[in-house]
């Protein structure tokens, strides 16, 4: 999938830009409404996602709405204005609002959900429950609670987790040829640290 992000200032947008491509996304950034529209207008990409920041936004970028909107070859891409907070918005007839930092489960409800529940402070309707479908996870610690807590927690999200209780056990699982995509391991354990 395509995210633009429309940020002027390279730092932010960069660390937003990190977020994004940590979920397997292709991030391209441009520093203003009216680059994405040439962009959108003029190439052959599918874009999924725009993610607006705050300080761009203003009374002109409701006829960028609607440029993108009567767009006649292309599917427009969902929009999110981001903003730092959202009780300091006094925006009007703006996109769904997404708080910095980026949410996991806020981007997979732009992008799976309907624009009206895209909001963070919202209960959305979210398909994170598959992120990590197809993923298998190691959790290691010699806490049982910390154990049950962590593969719990990653099941929410689709993975299957395998548990051990000492560094030596998980060695033994992590010798290759493995079947891990990754290992959440605990770096105080008795025998030998993670």
């Amino acid at each position: 999938m395509l995210v633009i992000v429309i940020n002027p200032r390279p730092v932010r947008a960069d660390v937003s830009s990190y977020h994004i491509q940590r979920l397997g996304m292709h991030v391209e950034i441009i520093p203003c409404l009216t680059n994405m529209l040439s962009m959108l207008t003029n190439g052959s990409q599918t874009v999924h996602l725009v993610l607006i920041e705050e300080e761009v936004w203003d009374q002109d970028s409701l006829v960028f709405v609607d440029k993108l909107r009567n767009l006649n070859h292309k599917i427009p891409p969902k929009l999110l204005l981001l903003l730092n907070s959202i009780c300091q918005s006094n925006l009007l007839s703006c996109p769904p609002i997404a708080t910095k930092p980026l949410r996991m489960n806020t981007l997979a409800g732009a992008l799976g959900g309907n624009e009206d529940n895209a909001r963070n402070g919202e209960s959305v309707e979210l398909s994170s429950s598959k992120l990590l479908a197809g993923r298998k996870i190691l959790v290691v610690d010699d806490n049982i609670v910390n154990r049950r807590v962590t593969k719990v927690s990653l099941m929410r999200y689709g993975a299957e987790v395998e548990c051990a209780n000492t560094v030596t056990k998980a060695i033994s699982l992590l010798k290759l040829p493995h079947s891990f995509d990754a290992c959440f391991m605990d770096i105080q354990m008795p025998e030998m640290g993670g």
